[in-house]
């Protein structure tokens, strides 16, 4: 959207914590939502990235992310991970 808010536009129909890169061209977010305490939250989060269009969401990561952010440079996104178990455990 502008800077005053008009042309507001959904890049995609699904997604949280979103982060903008530094260039303005990608944004990076999960698909699971966080509350106050990531540590929290329920259920696995994958970690995506999109352009700015909209086109060619990518999946980065199939386990569990939550708070992406870019670094400065525009080559590396670092996230809050944890290990997960479903319920009733792991079978190994």
């Amino acid at each position: 959207m502008g800077r005053t808010g008009e042309a507001v536009r959904k890049v995609v129909s699904y997604g949280f914590n979103p982060a903008w890169s530094p260039d303005g061209a990608s944004l990076v977010f999960t698909t699971g939502r966080m509350e106050l305490k990531p540590q929290n939250s329920e259920g696995r989060s994958e970690l995506w990235v999109v352009s700015a269009k909209g086109e060619n969401p990518k999946r980065l990561l199939e386990g569990d992310a939550l708070q992406p952010s870019w670094s400065p440079n525009n080559r590396r996104i670092a996230f809050y991970g944890r290990r997960f178990t479903p319920p009733g455990g792991l079978d190994i």
